[in-house]
């Protein structure tokens, strides 16, 4: 399949960014980098903005699935919510967790205008969601009753 050129630039954008995540999240500690977990601008919301960022997320997973290093669910999310802003698209990365064979697993993803861009329905849906973390708020991580 061809990428036109500007298609192209967010393929090579993505795939750069992913060595940085990787060196970010493997070798810094978490302070140095938390922030822009919580980081966000907010842009004028577009009606279709969703759909935009889902052919934005769709070309970063083709950058994802032919990369160097170990591609997390966290690194991917973080890659493309720094795409996204700089497309001027507003996100927000929720955090979900649940037990698996008596053990704490955690999965995120991203939403947009309270649409999932790069995850499945399915797939979510076994996590509990905590709080969402939204634009200019310092959210804390909720008690997960019945869960733990």
């Amino acid at each position: 399949m061809q990428l036109g050129l500007q298609q192209q630039g967010i393929v090579l954008h993505a795939w750069c960014l992913f060595i940085v995540w990787q060196i970010k999240i493997a070798y810094l500690p978490y302070r140095m980098w938390q922030s822009a977990l919580f980081k966000h601008t907010e842009f004028q919301d577009e009606i279709d903005a969703h759909l935009r960022a889902i052919k934005i997320c769709n070309l970063i997973e083709k950058a994802a699935r032919h990369h160097i290093v170990n591609i997390n669910c966290l690194r991917r999310c973080m890659v493309q919510k720094q795409i996204l802003h700089t497309h001027k698209i507003n996100s927000q990365l929720s955090i979900g967790v649940k037990k698996d064979q008596g053990k704490l697993a955690a999965h995120c993803w991203l939403v947009v205008n309270n649409h999932i861009i790069n995850d499945s329905n399915t797939e979510t849906s076994h996590y509990v969601e905590l709080q969402r973390i939204t634009s200019n708020e310092k959210t804390e991580i909720t008690t997960l009753k019945g869960l733990l």
